[in-house]
């Protein structure tokens, strides 16, 4: 029964990527959808190939269960980012152009300055952005089944917390590193040590230090070792939200969406 819930997905990622190529005629190209249907079209096709030669299908469900929850959480959270409700904190937004260049801080607008990123600043990204949400919905559900035919819970474990902070650490890295337009004031602090270290840095710290979580949390160890990294993984999951706190209060990026989102982080871990 678990293969045929396999080649559901994978039937489905089909689907999906069948939307994606109408939906890429709009000429603005969707980095958060193209994210969630091509990985999803990769992952399910390696489903696919595993559940037809393994046995113990078990362990290859509930990884692709944690895989498309992680889509399709950071795809809702893009779309709910991208629309202007409540923000905490004092905002750093000049009035006129930053040091007479002719260019203004991306984030007096942060709103668009989402859109932007995840959508390519396509006014009506809601609708497009649904449907896509959709049959990321399906997925999830298609891959619960898959995993809970096997096992009574559908609980994918916590290494689906680490998933969700590497995406969003790595959106922080590519605007602080320059990838992006970096958001005003520039970022940066200065350490114990007197060194200058910028946003960019550490967010590519966190970022590699999580997917090295995700491995370690696939493998195999004595209960007591496996405790410990928990607790290791913990620590630096709650000093990655601290970090999105920091970098995004006073520029009017600590929204309500971002406030949930790092809770959806924190919790499973």
């Amino acid at each position: 029964m678990s293969l045929l819930y396999a080649v559901e997905a994978w039937v489905l990622a089909i689907l999906g990527w069948a939307w994606l190529t109408l939906r890429v005629l709009i000429p603005r190209r969707p980095l958060a959808e193209e994210l969630c249907v091509y990985s999803t079209l990769l992952a399910s096709t390696t489903t696919l190939v595993l559940c037809s030669v393994i046995r113990d299908r078990a362990e290859v469900l509930r990884a692709y269960l944690g895989h498309t929850l992680v889509l399709w959480t950071f795809l809702a959270y893009a779309l709910f980012d991208c629309l202007p409700l409540y923000d905490t904190g004092s905002r750093y937004v000049p009035d006129a152009p930053v040091n007479g260049t002719g260019l203004c801080c991306p984030n007096q607008d942060v709103p668009g300055m989402n859109r932007a990123l995840y959508f390519g600043g396509l006014g009506l990204f809601l609708v497009p952005g649904s449907v896509t949400l959709a049959f990321q919905t399906v997925q999830v559900l298609v891959a619960g089944a898959g995993y809970v035919s096997l096992r009574e819970s559908v609980w994918p474990g916590n290494g689906w917390g680490y998933s969700l902070a590497a995406l969003l650490s790595t959106a922080y890295f590519a605007r602080y590193a320059g990838l992006l337009e970096s958001p005003c004031p520039g970022g940066g602090f200065n350490t114990l040590f007197g060194l200058g270290v910028g946003h960019g840095l550490v967010f590519g710290f966190f970022a590699f230090a999580l997917m090295t979580l995700i491995l370690v949390d696939g493998l195999a160890f004595p209960p007591g070792f496996a405790l410990g990294a928990r607790f290791f993984g913990l620590i630096i999951v709650s000093m990655f939200c601290t970090a999105i706190a920091f970098a995004s209060d006073g520029r009017g990026m600590l929204t309500l969406q971002v406030m949930l989102f790092l809770l959806k982080c924190w919790i499973p871990v």
